[in-house]
């Protein structure tokens, strides 16, 4: 349902239902907090996302941050390590369009300075997995 609806206006900025994403994900939250549930049964490729949403972050949160940053950072600064690390991960997410390239990039930043200041890389897994999923269920709640 929702990775089917899932298209790029003519700007590259995703929308969903032909709105954009932004409005999209308010209904969502609308519904979130009026505790309007009755209606809300998730389809298969929903459930499908959401688990992807929460085991694929720990997998991007090795490539990207323990992986790349440790890799980069005997070339260069941990600074930059970073930078090039997040703009990688932000390249990797514009499947479709660079519309998620401004999210992904800003996420990417946050992910690593959590990694580098708690030295765990669960801990930005963690974030990372709950900012993915809480956008399955937002998009879940507005699309239903």
């Amino acid at each position: 349902m929702f990775f089917g609806l899932l298209v790029h206006d003519s700007f590259g900025f995703p929308t969903l239902s032909g709105q954009p994403i932004y409005q999209t994900l308010f209904r969502g939250l609308g519904r979130l907090f009026s505790g309007d549930f009755t209606l809300v049964q998730p389809a298969a490729s929903d459930v499908l996302l959401m688990t992807a949403a929460v085991f694929g972050a720990p997998a991007e949160e090795l490539l990207f941050r323990r992986f790349a940053i440790r890799a980069l950072m005997p070339h260069m600064s941990v600074w930059w390590a970073v930078l090039l690390s997040s703009v990688l991960f932000g390249l990797g997410h514009c499947f479709g369009g660079f519309g998620k390239f401004p999210d992904t990039f800003v996420s990417g930043l946050v992910f690593s300075a959590v990694y580098l200041r708690t030295g765990s890389i669960w801990t930005s897994s963690v974030l990372h997995a709950g900012l993915n999923l809480a956008g399955e269920v937002l998009a879940v709640l507005a699309l239903s």
